[in-house]
Formats: C-alpha cells, structure tokens, sequence
C-alpha cells in the first residue's frame, strides 16, 4: 500500500510540473486555466443548449447566486445575451483579466446586479426572464431548480456541494449517506 500512495504521489506531482510548464497552472502546478474558464465553458454551454434567441427572450438570464457576474459578463460580451446577477453581496465588479480582455468596452458588458436573497418573493417578479441559471449556487440550488419548473423556464445548475448537515436525508444509489 505504502508503495502505492508513493507511485500516486509521484504522478500527482509529475503531472502538476507538466501543467505549470506547459502554462496551464500556477508555480505549484494547480490548474487555474480551468477554474478561470468554467464561466465561460458555462456560458457557451447554455448558448449551445437553448440557443440565443431562448435566451435573450423577456427580460434575459437570471444568473442566481452569481457572485461576481463570471457568467453574465460572458454571456453579455461573447455571446450577447442580457443577463442579470442576482446575489446577496450586491454590486458586479469586473475583474482585471476582464478589463484587460476587452478594453473600453468592458464596462458596457458589466451586468445589471440585484442585491437580493434568491427567494419566493424574488421569483414571482422575475417572470419574464428567460431562464434560470446558477453556477455553484449553494443553499439555493434546490429552490432554483424548483422555481424554474413553477415558472416553465429553462434551467441550468452546476452544484457546488453536498451540502450534507443541511440535507441529511440524501442519500447515493448505493444508500449511503451523501458526505
């Protein structure tokens, strides 16, 4: 066993120096390139799947629980479609490699923000936007999902977590608990 974790641990470290050499990872080989593109692997998907014109319908997306607006910025500058960060923590900020990225412009591509809890009352003023979306919403996921079927709207979610203590009932296919 012991020389089983030192073969895996060699690996691991191998395969960390050929992404940070190749520029796909920070000094330590953590790949960053990906965590820095699944917004936009994300908002290329949702184009992909529903298309521009079901998207850019009524009032545009509602990105649920989208934080820094990652998605909705891509989805406004690449893609086109009107997107709204709907967050507790308030006001969009666009980040360096946005600004950087696309100059100018940038500033118009910074989405529309609502400093709001995702809820019931929230969803009722949101029927006409064309679909939910929300990418590692949290303690919200289910209520997104939820909503989305109440209102027929198209939806996307990437959970983040389990979410366990909150939710101790679920449980894999092979009955064990969820951790």
């Amino acid at each position: 066993r012991a020389a089983l974790q030192v073969s895996y641990v060699a690996m691991q470290s191998a395969a960390r120096r050929r992404r940070a050499a190749a520029g796909d990872g920070d000094e330590g080989g953590n790949n960053i390139r990906r965590k820095r593109d699944r917004s936009k692997v994300f908002a290329s998907w949702l184009v992909d799947t529903f298309g521009y014109d079901v998207l850019s319908g009524g009032s545009g997306v509602l990105d649920i629980a989208g934080g820094r607006g990652a998605v909705s910025f891509q989805l406004q500058a690449v893609h086109g479609v009107r997107s709204t960060v709907v967050d507790p923590r308030g006001a969009v900020a666009l980040t360096k490699d946005q600004r950087r990225r696309h100059g100018d412009d940038a500033e118009m591509y910074t989405p529309t923000s609502v400093k709001a809890c995702f809820d019931d009352a929230l969803m009722e003023a949101s029927v006409d936007a064309s679909a939910l979306v929300a990418m590692h919403p949290d303690e919200v996921t289910v209520l997104v999902v939820e909503s989305a079927l109440k209102m027929r709207k198209p939806f996307a979610v990437i959970p983040c977590c389990a979410f366990s203590r909150l939710f101790p009932d679920r449980l894999l296919p092979d009955g064990q608990p969820v951790a």
